[in-house]
């Protein structure tokens, strides 16, 4: 499943982690990206360094091993053998593994100029939230389940521990939620993009 579209993964290995709040669709995304992120929910909120430290290559290779393995996936992984870093890890590798990022380069110049329009941030909120719900299903669902929970480690009881504010998550997760194949080496546009993560994250 790794550097296969989302489309592709969700239908081989796809599952449901709720519903959208704003349309009640089902929620649906790759195993991988639910099972880490469960397994990070539930007990790394307050590691620090998470999602920046690296985790073990072997045991990341290993984890690699059992998500794209059928017919399960990846589903009943047993985290005993790896540590939460190997998660965090494993979960960066897979969305940094898409073949495009999760907002994909035809919407990437939209969300990027709305940060900068001169409206306020409740309004930009907004705007956001109608961009996001144009997103192809696959993209909507696995950009909003990335964003509740790198939200919930943004909250300052956590990221007091972690030392992983919303803007050091935006910066280490940018590259892996938006980001275009012609600017992938200006310093200027990776800097806006991060901008733009932080903004999500936090509203």
């Amino acid at each position: 499943l790794f550097g296969m579209p989302l489309n592709y993964a969700i239908k081989v290995a796809g599952v449901r982690v709720g519903r959208v709040a704003t349309t009640g669709e089902a929620c649906v995304v790759p195993t991988v990206v639910a099972v880490c992120g469960r397994h990070l929910w539930a007990l790394g909120q307050q590691t620090q360094g998470i999602f920046r430290v690296n985790g073990s290559m072997r045991r990341v290779q290993l984890l690699q091993g059992e998500f794209n393995t059928p017919p399960e996936y990846g589903r009943h992984i047993e985290w005993s053998t790896y540590t939460l870093h190997d998660a965090a890890t494993m979960l960066r590798r897979y969305l940094t593994s898409l073949p495009e990022s999760v907002i994909s380069s035809d919407h990437y110049g939209g969300f990027m100029d709305k940060l900068a329009e001169s409206i306020s941030d409740d309004a930009k909120a907004r705007d956001f939230g109608a961009m996001i719900e144009q997103l192809v299903p696959e993209c909507r669902h696995t950009l909003l389940y990335m964003l509740e929970l790198l939200a919930a480690f943004a909250q300052e009881e956590n990221s007091e521990k972690t030392r992983m504010s919303a803007s050091n998550l935006a910066a280490v997760l940018q590259p892996c939620l938006l980001v275009h194949p012609d600017h992938v080496a200006n310093p200027q546009e990776y800097s806006k993009a991060k901008d733009v993560v932080e903004f999500l994250i936090v509203h």
